[in-house]
């Protein structure tokens, strides 16, 4: 339910840690095989925080290489545990967004070759946000 960002976790005796990321991919997509050595038979998580002025519904249109699930301010609204290639959105999500600070985290499960994801946010219609909404000042 909580994601300490600073937190660190010792697993098989290596230290594990959230570390932050910009994508350069054109598609948006994250290709955690840039970021990680192992990358057959396992599995990352990918956290990120976006403000909203208002609560309001939006799709999230997910692409992922394989399975993914995703939580939203701690519900899991999304999950499907597939071996595929990564294409745009191949699965859409309806979500709403609370007023203040939304919490969004990715897990990608990776079976062996390629390994990303990518989420985009849409209105309910399919068109884009008004990115005005969610601007702080």
């Amino acid at each position: 339910k909580v994601v300490s960002l600073n937190s660190q976790i010792d697993h098989k005796g290596r230290p594990r840690r959230w570390r932050p990321h910009n994508t350069i991919e054109t598609d948006g997509s994250v290709d955690f095989e840039t970021l990680f050595r192992r990358t057959n038979d396992v599995l990352a998580y990918a956290y990120a925080e976006l403000k909203s002025t208002a609560s309001k519904d939006v799709v999230l249109k997910i692409g992922s290489d394989d399975g993914i699930a995703v939580w939203l301010n701690g519900e899991q609204i999304h999950a499907n545990d597939v071996l595929r290639g990564f294409h745009s959105d191949q699965d859409e999500v309806v979500a709403r967004l609370k007023s203040g600070t939304n919490r969004f985290l990715v897990k990608v499960t990776q079976g062996s070759g390629d390994w990303k994801f990518a989420i985009r946010l849409t209105a309910p219609a399919g068109g884009p946000l008004d990115l005005r909404e969610y601007v702080t000042r």
